[in-house]
């Protein structure tokens, strides 16, 4: 815990070491004992016993003790059952019911088959949910589970083929699982959202250019030659992320200026679009594809990025993640150090702006509370430090400010210990968005959840394969599909087909 932190403390073997030896101690001290055991031992069964059902109520599932190394002492309450087991007493009478006796038969393999099977029959493939669905995963475990006691772990446990053969094949049946592992299973993700380099260099901002951005011809009122078209742009722009998709927030519509019909082609430019992205490391994704479209496209735009992983716009304060309390590291002022000086120096004519999550979580300025977003100190925050941002922005010499409406993260099979998948949160600074961009000409709001539903790609693990991040391939779609060509109707003032008009 103290060097590599809470994960390695639950999931490494050497933390988890001990469970197996506690175990395999008390195996060879009750074979080996030399006397019977005593009524005294049976005292010990029901306060571990209390002690077990105290852990397994309290214990989350995120964080807390068993991240903290406390399976360890969760090995010696269960030792301690164990031994106060072996001497008669109500405790062992009530654990001798045969059901409970049976699953202890096929404990091994609910333990092994359940994570798995509780994957893959979620809400979503099966249709069930609540009780339903429990009742679904836990009758199939239970079946698997038997049918593995019996034609895989009877026949082993009780094999009278030579030792050595089972050896063999324990060895062999080892080896071809790690060659398989080395084989298919990829490596961990990494921080696969970076920036190319070499895209970022070809992509860079030539500030040097004092052309106004301005259109070569006055824009065509119709819908034909863009130099990006969406993918299958709806009739008029969106009003809501439709609500089939399960993690749409019910957050407040995008107000749209005028159906499709109306809306003017993007003309040709006088000069490439200059695009700033801002924020964490989800913009930093966003932005990996802005770079890798602007370098494909020169003639179209000019691309750079300044994140910073793991911050929000939001100053100041403590928040929560799981069990912890911190200041986030390295984030206080960090916008007027970094991002600020850079749209001085290179004049975008617009500036995206996304945070996902980090400043959504639960957070505290002063005293012991905690607040979520739906707090009201926590909104004037939210309202004061966003409206200074694109203020700041503006006076800075940016063109114009985007405010990107994420798509809700969906974390898939981890544990989402910081609120992030909650579409309530999301769901206030969407409508902070409204808010900033109603009296703010210069700011608009891109609707990227929205687009991202419509293309039925908001639950497609390979578009964000840790639930969070786009893959580099899925931003720079997202850039050549959407998000260029509505940057280009932000920067000129036009209507957008995923943006908010004048």
């Amino acid at each position: 815990l103290a060097g590599w932190g809470a994960d390695a403390a639950y999931w490494s073997t050497p933390a988890r070491i001990g469970e197996i030896l506690v175990g395999a101690w008390l195996a060879v001290a009750l074979r080996y004992r030399q006397r019977g055991p005593s009524r005294r031992w049976a005292l010990a069964a029901p306060v571990a016993l209390v002690l077990l059902a105290i852990g397994v109520v309290t214990f989350p599932a995120a964080g807390g003790p068993a991240y903290h190394g406390g399976l360890a002492v969760v090995a010696l309450v269960s030792g301690a059952l164990l031994v106060g087991l072996q001497a008669d007493g109500p405790v062992r009478t009530a654990l001798a019911w045969r059901p409970l006796v049976g699953l202890g038969k096929i404990s091994y393999g609910v333990y092994l088959f359940h994570w798995p099977l509780y994957v893959v029959l979620d809400g979503e493939r099966t249709g069930l949910d609540g009780v339903a669905l429990v009742s679904l995963r836990l009758a199939v475990t239970l079946a698997l589970s038997v049918v593995s006691y019996v034609l895989v772990e009877s026949p082993i446990r009780h094999a009278t083929a030579p030792r050595a053969f089972t050896f063999g094949g324990a060895v062999a049946a080892t080896a071809a699982v790690g060659v398989a592992a080395w084989a298919l299973v990829p490596l961990g993700l990494g921080e696969y959202w970076n920036v190319d380099a070499e895209a970022a260099e070809a992509a860079a901002i030539d500030a040097s250019d004092d052309t106004p951005l301005s259109p070569l011809v006055p824009p065509p009122t119709s819908t034909a030659g863009t130099s990006a078209p969406p993918s299958s742009p709806p009739e008029t722009a969106p009003a809501s992320v439709p609500s089939s998709v399960p993690d749409a927030p019910p957050a407040s519509p995008v107000p749209t200026s005028a159906p499709a019909t109306t809306i003017p082609a993007v003309p040709a430019l006088a000069r490439p679009l200059r695009v700033l992205v801002i924020g964490d490391s989800t913009a930093r994704a966003l932005g990996s594809g802005i770079v890798s479209w602007a370098a494909a496209n020169p003639e179209l735009a000019q691309a750079e990025v300044v994140t910073a992983p793991g911050c929000g716009f939001v100053e100041g304060g403590e928040r929560r993640i799981g069990d912890a309390i911190e200041t986030p590291e390295g984030c206080q002022g960090w916008v007027a150090e970094q991002v600020l000086p850079t749209v001085a120096e290179l004049t975008p004519d617009v500036v995206v702006a996304m945070v996902s999550s980090w400043d959504l979580v639960d957070r505290r300025w002063q005293g012991e509370a905690m607040l979520t977003p739906a707090d009201a100190e926590y909104a004037a925050h939210l309202r004061d430090d966003y409206g200074r941002l694109v203020d700041d922005l503006l006076a800075r010499g940016a063109g114009s400010v985007a405010l990107v409406r994420h798509p809700v993260p969906n974390v898939w099979w981890l544990d989402d210990f910081t609120g992030q998948s909650d579409p309530e949160r999301h769901g206030q600074i969407y409508d902070l968005y409204v808010e900033l961009s109603a009296n703010r000409p210069s700011v608009r709001v891109v609707d990227l959840a929205g687009w991202m539903a419509a293309e039925q790609l908001s639950d497609d693990e390979a578009v964000r394969p840790d639930g969070i991040h786009l893959s580099p391939e899925a931003s720079e779609r997202v850039a050549r599909d959407m998000l260029g060509e509505e940057l280009v109707r932000v920067a000129l003032g036009l209507p957008g087909h995923w943006s908010d008009g004048p």
